[in-house]
């Protein structure tokens, strides 16, 4: 009798009634729209790419060319697969720029079963994104359904549903399907930066490269572009919001021209917060507004903190690069900028960034002194630099402001702190700490005035920089 009662007791612990089963996602729920029906309305328009490249140390000579003679297997074409979509009826093709890096010949396999050889109309290694152009008219022409969706990869949110579509190992039409992992993801793979990406974990295998991620709905929001090889479940996207914009740009320009407000920027440290007395503010400090660029125009100055951008808090250069780059040249940003301590709102009117850009809204990069000097000790309380005040003819010569007062460095050591900040002869120190300068005495004392570090502003022909000199 004991012994039943223990059995049945445990049998009772041990039955689930059968709706509890469900709710452990083992049935797909009911409100989710047929896979197999967004497969069949989106396959239509993704392809296969095939990629041929010539080895880059293959260059044949001109008897070899003339005789069609061969060197053995260093001059076989290599061979590479790849996925992509169609975005327009004409058969223009958008993929990742890695799928047809160095191909010679490039064979566009349709979903219809219909081939096209095609080449690169355009691309940008920097972003991953390239452009495709079919080298024959699309006959017969293609349809709505052969072109693909776009979504909104803004609106995408960790936990939404999301399919790959691609060809991998040459299995065309192959789905696989999960969800959006996280967002907002920076990495580098084998020497590439991705800013931004989507992370998902559907799976994404070679030859799935450049293929849509798409949403529910059939509408591609990313293409996708790299798996971490040492992890399972792990893919990423580039935001097709991202690559829409640079496509544009790629068909209409044949290049991606990116907006830029103009600065040299780096990361807020906590030293710095503390300095600043900003406290726990995030933001990024202006270390230089290049001349005439748009943050010079609105009256950004090298050591202001900006802390958003169109009332979007900004967390890092990269955040501030991201903001800027998704705006239109001539449309107007709004910055939080902290001076002094004190708040204010600049209004700056985005442009698109020059092709010579040596920096387009980056980390500052400002480089040591021009010249290799004789090594000596001492020098603007233990910087290793010398001065004098600003004269007349150092005004003309050094395109300064007609007033513009400081101390206009002479020499600087090798090796010194003020070399390795990056102060350069001809530079011009007119504010240090919060204070004007304007003789190197006033310089002097507004150094020894501090034990750890102290900030400087600089004129440097023309430009504005904000420096931070360690003591």
């Amino acid at each position: 009798m004991f012994r039943s009662w223990i059995v049945a007791a445990v049998a009772a612990l041990l039955w689930v009634p059968p709706m509890a089963a469900s709710s452990f996602g083992q049935q797909q729920p009911d409100n989710l729209p047929s896979i197999a029906d967004i497969v069949e309305k989106v396959s239509p328009s993704v392809v296969n790419i095939v990629s041929e490249s010539r080895p880059k140390n293959a260059a044949m000579t001109p008897l070899e060319l003339f005789f069609g003679m061969h060197r053995g297997n260093n001059v076989i074409p290599r061979r590479g697969e790849g996925s992509g979509f169609v975005i327009d009826p004409k058969g223009l093709i958008l993929t990742a720029a890695h799928v047809v890096e160095d191909a010679t010949t490039l064979t566009i396999n349709m979903a219809n079963g219909r081939k096209y050889k095609a080449h690169v109309k355009a691309a940008d290694s920097m972003h991953d994104v390239a452009v495709l152009e079919l080298e024959q008219p699309v006959i017969p022409a293609l349809t709505a359904d052969e072109v693909a969706k776009m979504g909104d990869s803004d609106k995408e949110r960790p936990g939404d549903w999301v399919l790959a579509i691609g060809s991998p190992f040459s299995l065309q039409k192959t789905v696989t399907k999960g969800i959006v992992s996280g967002v907002g993801r920076h990495l580098t793979i084998q020497g590439k930066q991705y800013l931004n990406l989507l992370q998902t974990d559907a799976l994404i295998n070679p030859g799935n490269s450049g293929g849509p991620l798409l949403n529910l709905s059939g509408e591609v929001i990313g293409i996708n572009v790299a798996i971490n090889p040492n992890a399972q479940g792990i893919g990423f996207a580039i935001p097709i919001d991202t690559a829409r914009r640079i496509a544009n740009d790629l068909i209409a320009h044949g290049r991606y021209r990116p907006t830029w407000l103009g600065v040299n920027i780096t990361a807020l440290t906590e030293d710095q917060a503390k300095d600043f007395g900003v406290g726990n503010i995030a933001g990024v400090l202006v270390q230089r507004t290049l001349p005439g660029g748009p943050a010079a125009k609105a009256g950004l100055q090298p050591g202001d903190l900006v802390t958003q951008v169109n009332a979007q808090h900004i967390e890092s250069p990269v955040d501030l690069k991201l903001k800027i780059e998704a705006m239109q040249a001539g449309e107007r940003a709004s910055l939080t900028v902290v001076r002094g301590g004190k708040e204010s709102v600049l209004s700056v009117i985005v442009e698109t960034a020059p092709d010579d850009a040596a920096q387009r809204d980056t980390d500052d990069d400002s480089g040591g002194a021009d010249e290799q000097r004789e090594a000596r000790t001492g020098g603007l309380a233990g910087l290793g630099l010398r001065g004098r005040a600003v004269t007349p003819a150092d005004r003309e010569r050094l395109e300064l402001p007609a007033d513009a007062r400081g101390v206009v460095i002479t020499d600087v050591d090798d090796n010194s702190r003020g070399a390795s900040l990056g102060v350069a002869v001809d530079d011009v120190i007119f504010w240090a700490d919060g204070k004007d300068v304007d003789a190197p005495a006033a310089l002097e004392s507004a150094l020894r005035a501090k034990s750890d570090a102290v900030y400087l502003k600089v004129w440097r022909h023309g430009s504005l920089l904000f420096l931070q000199a360690a003591l």
